[in-house]
This record gives structure tokens, sequence and C-alpha cells, in this order.
């Protein structure tokens, strides 16, 4: 419930920030969410205006704040997920949708195409964390990033290169909602994570079908 929420995402944020202190610990790295933005149909970067839509989104930006405010006592990072998937998952949007077709589910897309996304594989999203959190040497002690991949989809994209390695005909039903989109700028990431491998959206979703 929503006590829940509060407790794990602001209780027991400040008490680790609190614990680090007296610690002497010299790095912090907090995940956020990239919900705690206001839904645009422009690329959302580090500067753009937040509103968060759900209670975790608004527990999390919440929580940004104590992060930042103890950066006077150690590095601080904060990163900004969009859209997470990886094949152990048994729910999200990529689940969700390879089970649909699968199970010859209808998908309903607004305005033709659905959500637009810019989802980051947990493979990639866990090498980022990795590096940055050993290489967090900006001359600023706080540090904001979103965490996602440069590559942008949508949900009829997912639910069409599923079709293909599962040899099963998607079933969309289209509505006249406006879709919806959540898509980052990663140019900052990019500046300080210089990968050169990216999963790409194909390789992650055949990945994602083997493994189910």
């Amino acid at each position: 419930g929503m006590q829940n929420v509060l407790d794990i995402n602001i209780k027991s944020t400040i008490e680790l920030l609190e614990w680090s202190r007296v610690n002497k610990v010299k790095k912090f790295v907090f995940t956020s969410t990239g919900n705690v933005y206001q839904e645009s149909h422009k690329k959302l970067s580090e500067e753009s205006l937040c509103l968060p839509n759900s209670m975790y989104a608004a527990s999390k930006l919440s929580s940004e704040y104590f992060v930042e405010m103890y950066s006077m006592f150690f590095r601080t990072l904060i990163l900004r997920p969009f859209g997470i998937y990886g094949s152990q998952q048994k729910h999200g949007l990529f689940f969700e949708i390879i089970k649909r077709v699968k199970d010859c589910d209808p998908i309903i897309l607004d305005k033709g195409i659905g959500l637009e996304i810019t989802p980051i594989h947990v493979s990639d999203a866990s090498q980022a964390i990795i590096y940055l959190t050993n290489n967090h040497n900006s001359s600023k002690n706080h540090l904001l990033l979103n965490l996602a991949s440069n590559e942008k989809t949508n949900v009829k994209r997912i639910a069409e290169i599923a079709s293909n390695y599962l040899g099963q005909m998607p079933i969309f039903v289209e509505n006249n909602i406006l879709n919806k989109s959540f898509i980052a700028d990663v140019t900052l990431l990019k500046n300080m994570w210089p990968v050169q491998e990216r999963t790409y959206i194909k390789e992650g979703i055949k990945k994602f079908i083997a493994d189910l």
C-alpha cells in the first residue's frame, strides 16, 4: 500500500543517507525513475519539468531532493531509468506485449503506435551503473543522469519484432487516444559512459523470447 511506498522510497532512503554520512561513505548511488518527468512528446532531458503521475514516482522525486542535500558530505549520483527490461521479467511492458502476441490477445494501440519509449536492456543498465559508480569523478559532487537507450521504440514495434520471433501475428486494436511518450535525452549519459556496445531492441526481444 501507500505506507509501504513511503517507507521504502523515502524513509529508508533518508536512513541510508544518514548512515552513509556517519560512516564516511564516499559515494551514494540512487536509482529514481524516468516517470518523475512531466509527460511530453519532446525528448526529456535532466533539465525537463518534473510532474510525477503516481505515488511511486512522487516518492522517488522527493527522495531525489534528500539525496542531493547530502552531496555536501559525499558524492551523489541519481539515475533516472527509462523502462529497464530483460528476460527474467515476469511483469512490465515488454512481458505484457510479448505475452499478448503469444496468446493472440489484442494489443490496444493509441493513435496507431501506442506508447513511445527509449527502454534500456538490463545488461546495459547494470554495466552503466557499475561504470558510473566507479567513475563518478566529475567536478560536481552531485550528478543527475537519465538511464535509457537512444533507440526510440513503441508498443507496435515491440509487438511486431516479437511476432517475427514467435511466428505469430499480433492482433492490434486501435483507439483514438493521443499516444503517450517517455523519450529520454541521453546526451549526458553518453558523455559520462563511453560505451560502444549496446543491446538493440531486436536483440533484447530475441533474448527475452528465448528465455520464456
